[in-house]
């Protein structure tokens, strides 16, 4: 697990308790996580990965001026005028997992973006950052899901309990760039992703289905940290063997 750290500047006291549990856990072996987060500190001899910028902190502006000395440290910037070397920018009240989504796209691997230079289409990130979903219709039998799973007996499996509840609109992906492509040309209601896909990192399909009313994690042997990365992204974890009354009860409240 690669360790990267991260500077904060300003925010409130409770803000910063918030950062920093998700710094802790983010470091839990059992977290499906290829990289963790730690807080920077004065004397650190490692390189800051990212600043995380209190716009309204009283050293924000002398920090910004820093950071255009050092283009090659990424910056999250919170208020309401966005610098312009800002990699993202956030308005308070800060909603953590959007927060958290832009640092692990931040550090997303090349491969994530990876794409046919001989094709006019944009990479699938962008086009999901770029494309209006489909018009999403009313009414539980129109609803679309998306299973993503490496293991095709798991997704027949799933296809079967949502066709069961009237949900037919489904879509198979059997990698985490098939579902951000599936995502980038799609609008869903529900999309599960198993944390056990292996081509890229599964947390980037997860943050890339932000948009989906009920996003569902699955895996094997889930731990403690890998549970609250999933509560920050605002997903339900069902850990496998999947248990068909909570998945049933799960659906019928949607």
């Amino acid at each position: 697990m690669a360790r990267i750290l991260i500077r904060v500047v300003g925010f409130s006291d409770v803000e910063r308790h918030a950062l920093n549990t998700v710094f802790r856990l983010s470091q839990e072996p059992t977290s499906g996580r290829s990289f963790s987060y730690e807080p920077w500190n004065e004397g650190d001899t490692e390189p800051i990965g990212l600043t995380l910028i209190d716009g309204a902190s009283g050293t924000a502006a002398q920090e910004l001026a820093n950071l255009h000395h050092n283009p090659g440290i990424g910056l999250i910037w919170v208020g309401a005028v966005r610098p312009s070397n800002a990699w993202r920018t956030f308005n308070r009240p800060l909603r953590w997992p959007e927060v958290l989504s832009a640092m692990d796209m931040y550090f997303a691997p090349p491969s994530a973006l990876d794409f046919d230079l001989a094709s006019d289409s944009l990479p699938t990130q962008l086009q999901a950052a770029t494309t209006q979903p489909a018009d999403l219709e009313p009414g539980f039998g129109t609803k679309r899901a998306l299973i993503a799973d490496a293991h095709r007996e798991a997704r027949l499996y799933l296809r079967s309990k949502f066709a069961a509840l009237g949900i037919t609109q489904l879509d198979e992906a059997a990698s985490v760039a098939q579902t951000q492509a599936l995502l980038g040309q799609h609008g869903y209601h529900i999309v599960c992703v198993d944390l056990g896909m292996t081509d890229q990192d599964p947390w980037l399909a997860v943050a890339a289905a932000h948009a989906a009313p009920l996003r569902i994690v699955t895996g094997q042997n889930i731990g403690l940290g890998t549970k609250f990365t999933a509560k920050v992204h605002g997903c339900v974890v069902l850990e496998k063997p999947l248990d068909p009354v909570k998945l049933s009860k799960l659906l019928l409240n949607l």
